[in-house]
């Protein structure tokens, strides 16, 4: 038989309950966001010959846009 100990719940409106992020959490998440960024962009400048080209790759600089934003902002906060 087994005994069922009690788990201890966080309770995140503890003051002793700290939010952040460890710097290599930050480093990590930053550099994937940046890094598919990165990506989006590079697929865009590759010039093509399909159809509605343009918009694609308008989307495509909108999210390159996004994901570098985003990393940025994992980075700082």
């Amino acid at each position: 038989m087994s005994t069922s100990q009690p788990q201890s719940r966080i309770n995140p409106n503890d003051p002793r309950f700290e939010r952040y992020d460890c710097l290599p959490c930050r480093l990590i998440g930053a550099t994937a966001f940046t890094g598919l960024g990165a990506y989006a962009y590079w697929q865009s400048r590759i010039p093509k010959s399909t159809p509605h080209y343009r918009t694609k790759r308008l989307g495509l600089l909108s999210l390159a846009t996004g994901f570098i934003s985003v990393g940025l902002y994992r980075l700082v906060n």
